[in-house]
């Protein structure tokens, strides 16, 4: 077998493993994603020191990894929180933190909690 056929096995590989985390769905949002299409995210980004390793790997929609981008779980989920409250994404991260830090979350009604596929799931 070519070193490249070997390169691209592994890959493979390792796509089906972090399809199978979630059983096919997307870890944020769970709608169902397609084994070639689905996006594989990073829950802690590469910029921030994530790595390729199994563990950090999980299967996402393109919306949903679209929206990440490389937000930390957290930071997504208050991204979520704000945008299910505004109806728009009308703030940005470091407004956010800003809020957040200042305690005007309670008030601006994004104390929701909000739970992500992967957490709920069985």
């Amino acid at each position: 077998m070519s070193m490249e056929l070997m390169v691209k096995a592994m890959k493979t590989t390792k796509r089906d493993r972090v399809y199978a985390k979630t059983g096919g769905r997307c870890s944020y949002c769970g709608t169902p994603v397609d084994l070639l299409t689905f996006a594989v995210d990073h829950v802690t980004a590469r910029k921030h020191g994530g790595s390729n390793r199994i563990e950090n790997l999980m299967p996402a929609c393109n919306p949903c990894n679209g929206a990440k981008g490389a937000k930390t779980v957290e930071d997504y989920r208050m991204y979520l929180v704000a945008k299910s409250v505004t109806g728009e994404p009308v703030f940005g991260h470091s407004q956010l933190l800003y809020l957040k830090a200042a305690g005007a979350f309670p008030v601006l009604g994004f104390d929701k909690e909000h739970k992500f596929y992967f957490e709920v799931m069985e």
